[in-house]
């Protein structure tokens, strides 16, 4: 999709990460047939599902062509019942080159509807895929709400973990054709959506994309289907991202810093249907109906291109981002980090910034989706000063992204300084990759 700057995802694989194949390959690029260079269990079972998905990344039959039309879109499909396990689907997809994951299922489980799941936790696999090479960014499904007749609350509160990734993004769905999206997506009026309760705990989702209605590939030549839910919006965001990484090859094995770029850039509460007043969490600044708002690829194209790539010390820019590694020897808990970034703030603008390290899986060798022990991730405090003195910041210890903004209501342009420190390496001592990301733009909300 050329839709921002004639970015399409070149020179960019992504692993469509499915429990089935595609049931036609018709209107998919390449066509064909399911190969073992396009797919990662050729007997395994087909489906509607992963064809739908597939092609809202790259097809050949819409107006459109996908969020990433030129990008070699792979399909990372598993079957457990033909021998065909979710590990190898990873471990295909990595042996491919897999630059992202786009993930339309639970990432906390392994079968897809209408399978009951087999919830072996291999968030925690991808959490350490993300840290090894080609370090690729995981777009995950946070989930649709459950109708009442199937148990649910038709509202979204049963979903709280199905995106269960700390290295990757979970991804919810917006309506951009109505006023509310109340079932589409997951927010329930006076009710927490974090996976750990309370205001401090584990945001889901990070992320909102379009998810009403979106054109891909048909089952018959030159056919036109269409998918809906969080299942079309992982896949938009998982597009954009390679673009972004066309864009920016140096963020192309750069998950910590992708992620926090795209949710600052993003459009916030661009169909708010509570009348303006969002619940907005303690610390991090994201709701848990929209996460950081719905995406936006040219807003991640100025915050993530190349001349936006700012060392400490930067004249004040309103755009901008870096990343970098660090070790718990070489940053004392407490201690504040060498750089300090200088973001110019317009009036009446917010500045959205975004700081993410990356969490620490512990796998067994070789990796699989049940030999991966929960991840430990370091707790950092994220803050903002002007002229010395503390205007916002995030400190959250249950999430290793921190997420924060600050209104300029004083009339003029300011300089806003941002830095960060780690409080608690909980016990982390390998080196610790960092991104962090900014922009400044707008009336605020």
């Amino acid at each position: 999709m050329s839709f921002w700057y004639g970015l399409n995802g070149t020179g960019v694989t992504i692993a469509n990460l499915e429990g089935g194949s595609p049931d036609s390959w018709a209107n998919l690029v390449p066509t064909g047939s399911c190969t073992t260079n396009k797919c990662a269990c050729v007997n395994g079972k087909t489906g509607p599902h992963s064809r739908t998905t597939q092609g809202v990344m790259r097809n050949a039959v819409t107006t459109w062509r996908g969020s990433a039309s030129d990008a070699t879109v792979l399909a990372a499909n598993f079957d457990e019942a033909v021998g065909c396990s979710f590990t190898a689907a990873v471990n295909w997809a990595v042996g491919k080159g897999a630059n992202v994951f786009s993930r339309s299922g639970r990432c906390d489980c392994v079968s897809d509807w209408p399978h009951l799941p087999t919830c072996t936790n291999p968030g925690r696999l991808l959490d350490y895929v993300a840290t090894v090479s080609p370090y690729p960014l995981v777009a995950c499904a946070s989930g649709n709400a459950l109708p009442v007749s199937q148990g649910g609350d038709g509202e979204g509160s049963d979903e709280d973990s199905k995106a269960a990734v700390y290295n990757g993004i979970g991804v919810t769905g917006a309506e951009p054709d109505t006023a509310s999206r109340a079932a589409l997506t997951r927010y329930v009026p006076g009710q927490t959506q974090n996976r750990v309760g309370g205001a401090n705990g584990w945001e889901l989702p990070g992320i909102a994309a379009p998810a009403r209605n979106l054109d891909t590939a048909g089952m018959n030549p030159g056919q036109v289907d269409q998918v809906s839910a969080t299942s079309a919006a992982t896949p938009v965001v998982a597009g954009i991202a390679a673009s972004m990484m066309e864009l920016n090859p140096a963020v192309k094995v750069r998950p910590e810093v992708l992620i926090p770029g795209l949710m600052v850039s993003a459009d916030e509460n661009v169909d708010d249907d509570l009348g303006g007043v969002w619940p907005m969490n303690l610390h991090d600044g994201r709701d848990d109906h929209d996460g950081a708002g719905v995406v936006n690829a040219v807003g991640a194209y100025w915050v993530l291109r190349p001349a936006a790539k700012m060392n400490g010390g930067n004249t004040a820019v309103p755009y901008g981002h870096d990343f970098g590694g660090v070790t718990s020897a070489g940053l004392p808990q407490g201690q504040w980090y060498g750089e300090i970034w200088n973001a110019s703030v317009p009036a009446g603008a917010t500045l959205r910034v975004g700081l993410m390290l990356m969490a620490k899986a512990t796998c067994g060798s070789p990796a699989t989706q049940t030999n991966c022990n929960p991840q430990t991730h370091p707790f950092a405090w994220l803050a903002f000063t002007r002229n010395g003195s503390s205007v916002s910041g995030s400190a959250n210890a249950y999430n290793n992204i921190q997420f924060a903004g600050y209104k300029n209501t004083s009339g003029a342009t300011e300089t806003i300084q941002i830095k960060f420190m780690v409080l608690d390496w909980n016990g982390i001592t390998s080196p610790t990759y960092w991104g962090i990301a900014w922009t400044a733009q707008g009336t605020g909300n």
